[in-house]
């Protein structure tokens, strides 16, 4: 029976541990700390550190890694020696523009058709997918000058939508996510920070760690 490849969270500092005993023997699988999205206001955020210090707790021998400034053959090389693939939160728009940049889309779909797995974090689960509306707001996009559409990685046909009842969310929500995506074409996963989607052979299932306790 083949393992899930795809794990796409909120928060993986809530999550980490659950994921990697989905996962299995987390100390002989390398994930690569991907955290382009969040590069712009430096690793020193208090999320980012949270979600860093979650996975080494739960036993990921892990790297930190950007695609920014890199060139294809190199992420190709780069990510083709790591286990686990990690794509950061933060910035979904500036992520996606350095995703397009480096002309990461095809060298990511490919890894992860070829069994590598991908683990989202909240932006790094919305650029997951078909489209990434759900993370368009005007003062992120000004830090995306370079960015061309709103094509995601296409490795699931729906969108996520992350942090999904969260107080200091809600107006973000109401403002921009939701009226974005209310179409009904739209294959919609409202994820809180205590989910996270598992896809395997493209099935897939929410996971509530709450309800696993």
């Amino acid at each position: 029976m083949s393992k899930p490849t795809i794990f796409l969270a909120s928060s993986i500092h809530a999550v980490a541990g659950h994921i990697a005993e989905s996962i299995g023997s987390p100390k002989k699988n390398k994930l690569t700390f991907v955290y382009t999205g969040a590069e712009l206001g430096g690793l020193n955020r208090s999320w980012v550190k949270r979600d860093r210090k979650a996975l080494v707790k739960a036993g990921f021998q892990m790297s930190d890694y950007t695609l920014t400034g890199k060139k294809q053959q190199t992420i190709k090389k780069d990510l083709s020696k790591t286990d686990i693939i990690l794509m950061e939160g933060g910035n979904t728009c500036y992520l996606m523009q350095q995703i397009q940049q480096t002309k990461s889309i095809s060298v990511i779909h490919d890894l992860v058709e070829r069994g590598k797995i991908y683990i989202g974090c909240s932006a790094g689960s919305i650029v997951a997918g078909s489209d990434i509306n759900a993370g368009f707001y005007p003062n992120k996009i000004k830090d995306a000058p370079k960015l061309r559409g709103s094509k995601g990685l296409n490795l699931v046909d729906f969108s996520i939508i992350p942090h999904w009842g969260r107080a200091d969310k809600e107006q973000n929500f109401l403002k921009y996510r939701l009226r974005h995506l209310y179409k009904s074409k739209n294959k919609i996963i409202l994820l809180s920070d205590s989910q996270y989607v598992v896809v395997e052979n493209k099935n897939y299932r929410i996971v509530d760690i709450r309800k696993d306790k």
